[in-house]
């Protein structure tokens, strides 16, 4: 279903406009959420599970920088210049950790299903200049919708709170409505969390 189709234009936004009408202000953002699911469900069906995985991972990877935050806010009251200095570096070795764990794991995803055909070919490539005849076994993925768009928002967000820019949201289905945000899942542009988690939850 492409932006310009009829049955985008005048159905899908249709039914998401009087829907998002309808619903009181607090629940706006469960109809914006809702369109994107199925907009997503429509353009890639099953395909949406590594949509998932990006936001369940980066959704507790943030959670758990949290718990790092405060529980060092807590545990440097009363200690000496020395031994907050020691704490501090432990922490910021535990968030370096987690941080990146997470933009392991989510670009590796985006690796292996948008990129593995090229790696096997420059493997068999340069195996072949020192006489290796090597036939490696090429695997064809079908592409995500949108997945560098929301594998890169991703990464921003786990970035922008490890460096403290701000808290990660407990709410994950608020932080999964900031990746798969329908009318930019597509041709972007790359989106900050803070400046659309306000207006996509007003």
């Amino acid at each position: 279903m492409s932006y310009t189709s009829y049955n985008y234009l005048f159905i899908f936004l249709g039914i998401t406009f009087i829907l998002y009408t309808v619903f009181p202000k607090k629940y706006k953002w469960t109809v914006l959420l809702s369109a994107s699911a199925v907009f997503y469900l429509i353009n890639s069906g099953r395909l949406i599970v590594f949509l998932l995985l990006t936001a369940v991972s980066i959704y507790f990877a943030g959670i758990f920088l949290n718990k790092i935050n405060d529980g060092f806010a807590l545990a440097k009251k009363g200690l000496e210049k020395e031994d907050r200095k020691k704490l501090k570096a432990n922490i910021l070795w535990q968030k370096k950790a987690v941080v990146t764990a997470a933009v392991l794991f989510i670009f590796g995803i985006l690796l292996v299903l948008k990129y593995s055909g090229f790696f096997i070919s420059a493997a068999e490539f340069f195996a072949g200049i020192f006489g290796f005849k090597p036939h490696f076994k090429t695997f064809k993925f079908l592409l995500p919708l949108g997945i560098s768009y929301y594998t890169l928002q991703a990464a921003g967000y786990i970035i922008d709170v490890y460096r403290g820019k701000y808290r990660a949201t407990d709410n994950f289905f608020k932080l999964a409505l900031f990746l798969s945000f329908f009318p930019q899942i597509v041709e972007g542009p790359i989106g900050r969390y803070d400046l659309l988690a306000e207006p996509l939850s007003a």
